[in-house]
């Protein structure tokens, strides 16, 4: 009799030992870095690249841990209780789930844990078999995969501290940038400052051009349609100078670009490239004048904002 109450107030002390073992087994989640294989690689950080390639088996060694806990209390009930030591021995893995997750439970599991990991490491490291054995799944380094151009303009739009919000629009016109047509960023026509051909540069006239803050303007003939060349006025320092003043179609670039509005934005900067000007006019189908954009305004694009050489 008392050698049977004996046993029973041991297997009572296993299976709440067992008990408070298995939640802190279940407590203990190895977290993996944030970094992808390819940013370790480049770092150079071999230690938690090592660290990568075996906490799977770590992970493993937890499973089955947890799974011979669970079974060593079943027994220690059965023992104790017999039916109703099953019975209990189910809800405590059912409460365990719960109670791991808690933050005093999770703190002192994961410091255990701390102290365990460099030997286990140590352990699968010279150990591979082990860890094969243990372990379901290979080793897969984590590295982002990008699917399509959504998928990345979703990866720059997620919360995070890595990109700032002007990387993070600099980073999404550019890539909308290769699609955007250039009527998207022109000066509309109604606000372009245009110059007659035979209109006479003297100091005053140029003055009020300077004050405008740009440096290229559209020469016209009859009328916004008819644009003849293009008057740079960072070509005009003798004419300040000078007694005698010049007219425009004198002095202006009879060299004039076109491009429709629809095309995109790249190929209004390979024209620009190829022609080694800094002006292109807009039009429509019909070849009218619907506005003018800039090198500066292709280029500021990327920025999200127009903040090119606006000729208004």
């Amino acid at each position: 009799m008392v050698y049977s109450i004996r046993m029973t107030l041991l297997l009572v002390i296993a299976w709440g030992l067992t008990a408070i073992m298995l939640t802190l087994v279940l407590a203990m989640r190895p977290i993996r870095t944030r970094h992808s294989w390819s940013e370790l690689k480049r770092r150079g950080d071999q230690a938690v690249m090592r660290r990568e390639k075996l906490l799977g088996s770590i992970k493993a060694l937890r499973r089955v841990a947890s799974g011979l806990l669970l079974i060593g209390l079943v027994f220690a009930g059965f023992g104790a209780w017999q039916g109703l030591g099953i019975l209990l021995s189910l809800a405590v893995w059912l409460v365990a789930g719960v109670i791991c997750r808690m933050q005093l439970v999770h703190t002192v599991a994961m410091k255990f844990y701390g102290r365990m990991e460099p030997a286990l490491l140590d352990t699968f490291e010279r150990v591979p078999l082990l860890g094969s054995l243990l372990r379901i799944e290979t080793y897969t380094p984590h590295d982002l995969k990008l699917e399509s151009l959504e998928h990345l303009r979703h990866l720059v739009e997620s919360p995070g501290r890595v990109l700032s919000p002007d990387q993070q629009m600099i980073i999404k016109h550019g890539l909308d940038w290769h699609t955007t047509p250039v009527g998207a960023v022109m000066t509309p026509v109604d606000d372009i400052i245009r110059i007659k051909r035979t209109e006479l540069l003297g100091p005053l006239v140029l003055d009020d051009l300077h004050r405008s803050g740009h440096d290229r303007f559209p020469v016209v003939g009859k009328n916004i349609d008819d644009i003849v060349g293009v008057l740079d006025i960072t070509q005009m320092l003798d004419v300040t100078g000078s007694k005698r003043s010049e007219t425009v179609e004198k002095v202006m670039s009879y060299h004039v670009l076109r491009i429709e509005s629809d095309e995109p934005l790249p190929a209004a900067l390979d024209m620009l490239e190829r022609s080694h000007l800094h002006l292109l006019l807009v039009v429509d189908p019909d070849g009218k004048t619907v506005g003018m954009v800039t090198l500066a305004d292709i280029t500021s694009s990327l920025l999200g904002k127009n903040r090119g050489e606006v000729v208004k």
